[in-house]
């Protein structure tokens, strides 16, 4: 049976990120940025090797560990971070950028847990990309101003949260980001402002979605969009869309379309990610719907109280969560509220803490008690080590 403290939990976090707002100040500050490709290339150090060359490195770690209350050897409904009772080195990542000219070129080598997230391991396929978490090249276009062309492996453009728990408020990914969209892509793009000062997009072709399937089933194209308003560097409101054909059927069609709207200033955030997407197979079918509400609030000059609240209706065929997005599943929604603080230390180093409920409308498999049997309803704590320079 479910525990009466939950939904008085999940109402205290609800208020929160919708009230906050009223309780503290703002001071403008840029908002992250909607498009993967230039908000995952986070602070660097350049160092100018020669007057032809620039070189640019990065370094990122991510070591922490997660509690189940359960006391069991996996959490359910997450992507990242699904082994409790461990210490865990989750990402140690170096980028290494080179710029001449209107050329750049990119290179994200990383090792850890998210690296089999990302693409999972299978022996007969030989992957000999999942190393490399991105690889691309940019060119900028002399005739049209902020305007690049890109082509390489890079993380979508979908989502508002990001691959990198330092580049998101949360430190565990949500529901939405874990189920309802790609992590990553081959293909090209092309983004740009579309009126300086105003509107920026981006159009992206890719083979497909990322690695947690088996291949690429088909030899069709995923096509994506962006739109972004950047008239305000504290106001978010973006669409994104990505479709195509995800199954061996050409004829089958996959389709997102995304809405990010909210405020991000300097001491407070209030920010409602949505998605609809849908399956078209001769083989399975299914639609999804997803809400994320994040919520931030600054303490002091380097502590900030963090929260997120997300909605995710699987229930037309279970196809995204507990079909894994290739299959027709058990029929759920899932609910999950998350309160965190994060801790700025010194020189690039983090301390994040969080407690997250996730639950399920009745028993499912995702979430086990004590004693192992399907409950409807688990309980994490996390404590996350961050590091980036």
């Amino acid at each position: 049976m479910r525990s009466s403290k939950e939904p008085i939990f999940k109402v205290v976090v609800l208020l929160f990120v919708l009230l906050s707002h009223s309780a503290w100040a703002e001071s403008p500050r840029e908002p992250a940025s909607v498009v993967p490709v230039a908000a995952e290339g986070a602070r660097v150090v350049p160092a100018a090797v020669s007057d032809a060359t620039k070189y640019e490195f990065q370094t990122y770690f991510d070591f922490g560990s997660q509690w189940d209350s359960a006391g069991g050897t996996s959490i359910g409904a997450r992507s990242f971070g699904a082994k409790p009772g461990f210490m865990l080195l989750n990402a140690a990542e170096l980028s290494v950028k080179a710029t001449r000219g209107p050329l750049s070129a990119r290179v994200d080598l990383a090792a850890g847990e998210n690296v089999d997230v990302l693409t999972p391991f299978v022996a007969s396929q030989n992957e000999n990309l999942r190393y490399l978490t991105q690889a691309y090249l940019s060119y900028s276009i002399d005739e049209m101003p902020g305007w690049s062309v890109n082509a390489g492996k890079m993380y979508t453009h979908m989502g508002y949260e990001l691959t990198r728990s330092k580049d998101n408020w949360i430190y565990t990914r949500g529901l939405l980001f874990s189920y309802g969209i790609p992590f990553w892509h081959q293909g090209a793009s092309l983004t740009g402002p579309i009126v300086d000062g105003a509107l920026s997009g981006g159009l992206f072709v890719y083979n497909g979605w990322d690695g947690r399937t088996s291949a690429d089933q088909n030899r069709s194209v995923t096509v994506g969009a962006n739109l972004a308003l950047t008239s305000s560097p504290t106001t978010v409101l973006t669409y994104n869309y990505i479709g195509g054909p995800e199954q061996a059927d050409p004829s089958s069609r996959r389709d997102v379309h995304e809405l990010i709207a909210g405020y991000n200033g300097s001491d407070f955030g209030l920010i409602l990610d949505a998605i609809a997407g849908q399956e078209m197979g001769s083989t399975v079918a299914g639609k999804w719907q997803a809400y994320s509400l994040y919520s931030k609030v600054a303490l002091s000059e380097r502590t900030r109280l963090v929260g997120r609240y997300e909605i995710f209706d699987d229930r037309d065929s279970g196809f995204a969560v507990a079909g894994a997005l290739s299959a027709s599943g058990a029929s759920r929604q899932y609910q999950s509220a998350t309160l965190g603080l994060n801790r700025d230390l010194s020189g690039g180093l983090e301390l994040r803490f969080e407690f997250r409920q996730d639950s399920a409308d009745q028993a499912t498999t995702l979430f086990k008690d004590s004693s192992g049997a399907s409950t409807s309803h688990q309980e994490t704590f996390s404590l996350g080590l961050l590091f980036s320079l």
